[in-house]
C-alpha cells in the first residue's frame, strides 16, 4: 500500500481548527509506549574557592553548589585568580584522582587513577610580570590504566563505609603556586589549593517499558521489552516433595537511570495449597510482606589477589497482588499461579551506578523473592 502524502501547497491550505488536538499530558486511555529524553541543559554558573592571595574559578555550574560536578568526558574550564602577582615564579594546575580501599582482613591500597598536569605560567626572565588571572581547561579522560595496564572506564566519585570495611574513590582540581621569597633571593614557598569534585560517570538516557498494571497483557504484546528470570527450588517446610516455582520478570534494558521507577512481575505457579500460604487473611493490610523484593548491590574488592564481598540494600518495591487472585477460588490440589506487581525504586541518596574499575567493582543483581 502506497502512502499518501500531501502536496505542499494542499498541506499549506490546512486551517488551524482543521489540525489535531495536542497536550503534553496524556489525556483518559492513553498510555505512553515510548519518551524521548531532553537535552540536558548546560549550567551557566560560577564556583569559586578562596584560599589567601589565590582564587580557583570553575565555569560551567550550579549556583550554590557546595561541590563541582562534572559528567562522563566533561570540559574542567575555569582561571585561577592572583593577587601580587609580581611575586608569583611559576603556576601549575593539576587534576588528581585515586581509589582507596580498606579491609580489617587485608588492610588498606590506594591506586591513582587521574593525573593530568598543565602549566599556567612559569617566570622566564627578568621584568616578566605573571596575568592577574590565568585560565585553563582540561577534558575528563573516558578511561584509565589499572596496575595490570588493562583499560577500564574511569569510575565515579564513591565512598562507603561498612562495619570493617571502607572504601572512597575522588578527584580534585589542585593548584600549586610558588612565589619569590623577597628575604631569601633564589628561594621560593610553595602553596597548594586542593578542591575536590563529584564525576558522575552514567548515562543520562534508558529505555524502559512504562510501569503498568496490566503486566499480563504487556508481555504478550511486547515481549521484547521484558526478561524472564525463573527459579524451580522454593520449598516449603511442610510441602514434602513439591516445589513453587518463581518466575520473575524485569525490563529488557540493561541500562536504566537511577531515578526512574523499575517495573517488575513475579509470577509463582504450583499446587493451590500451598500458594495459599503467601496470601494473608482477609483484612491483613501486611499479606504483601510475605513477598520481598529489593535491590541489592554487591560491592567486590580485588586486594593482593583476594576478593572480598560486601553487600547493602539500595533500593525498595511498592508492591501489589493481581487480582483477581485464581488461587482463591482453585481446588487444592490443582496447578495454578499467584502474581504481583510492582515497581523498584533506588534510595534517594544513590548517587553512583555499577562500574568495574580492577581494585573495585559494584555491580547490582536481583534475589530471590
Amino acid at each position: 500500500m502506497t502512502p499518501i502524502i500531501p502536496s505542499s501547497s494542499s498541506a499549506s491550505s490546512l486551517r488551524a481548527s482543521q489540525l489535531p488536538a495536542y497536550s503534553a499530558r496524556l489525556p483518559c486511555g492513553e498510555r505512553m509506549l515510548l519518551e524521548t529524553p531532553r537535552i540536558e541543559q548546560r549550567d551557566t554558573g560560577t564556583y569559586s574557592r578562596a584560599c589567601g592571595r589565590e582564587t580557583l574559578i570553575l565555569y560551567n555550574q550550579t549556583e550554590g553548589m557546595d561541590t563541582p560536578v562534572y559528567r562522563r568526558a566533561g570540559r574542567i574550564s575555569g582561571a585561577v585568580a592572583i593577587k601580587e602577582a609580581e611575586s608569583i615564579s611559576n603556576i601549575t594546575v593539576q587534576l588528581r584522582g585515586s581509589m582507596e580501599v580498606t579491609l580489617r582482613a587485608l588492610g588498606c591500597t590506594t591506586k591513582r587513577i587521574l593525573r593530568e598536569r598543565r602549566a599556567l605560567w612559569a617566570v622566564h626572565g627578568p621584568g616578566s610580570a605573571c596575568p592577574a588571572t590565568l585560565p585553563f581547561s582540561f577534558v575528563l579522560p573516558l578511561q584509565f590504566r589499572d596496575e595490570n595496564q588493562t583499560t577500564r572506564p574511569l569510575p565515579p566519585t564513591c565512598t562507603v563505609t561498612l562495619p570493617g570495611f571502607f572504601m572512597k574513590i575522588d578527584y580534585s582540581v589542585c593548584i600549586n603556586v610558588a612565589r619569590s621569597d623577597p628575604q631569601f633571593q633564589g628561594f621560593s614557598i610553595d602553596k597548594t589549593m586542593s578542591v575536590p569534585f563529584h564525576y558522575r560517570s552514567g548515562y543520562s538516557t534508558s529505555r524502559i517499558p512504562t510501569p503498568s498494571r496490566r503486566f499480563l497483557h504487556d508481555i504478550k504484546t511486547i515481549p521484547e521489552e521484558w526478561r524472564q528470570i525463573s527459579l524451580q527450588s522454593l520449598g516449603l517446610a511442610d510441602a514434602g516433595t513439591d516445589t513453587i516455582n518463581v518466575s520473575l520478570f524485569l525490563p529488557s534494558a540493561t541500562m536504566i537511570n537511577l531515578q526512574d521507577a523499575i517495573p517488575f512481575h513475579v509470577q509463582l505457579t504450583g499446587r493451590a495449597s500451598w500458594l495459599r500460604h503467601f496470601r494473608a487473611p482477609p483484612g491483613d493490610s501486611g499479606s504483601q510482606r510475605l513477598l520481598k523484593c529489593y535491590i541489592q548491590r554487591d560491592i567486590v574488592v580485588n586486594m593482593h589477589g583476594r576478593p572480598s564481598t560486601r553487600s547493602i540494600k539500595i533500593g525498595r518495591e511498592n508492591l501489589s497482588t493481581c487480582s483477581p487472585p485464581r488461587v482463591d477460588v482453585a481446588p487444592a490440589e490443582s496447578e495454578t499461579a499467584l502474581d504481583w506487581s510492582g515497581e523498584l525504586r533506588c534510595d534517594r541518596d544513590v548517587l553512583v551506578g555499577s562500574f568495574d574499575a580492577g581494585l573495585i567493582k559494584l555491580q547490582v543483581r536481583h534475589t530471590n523473592p
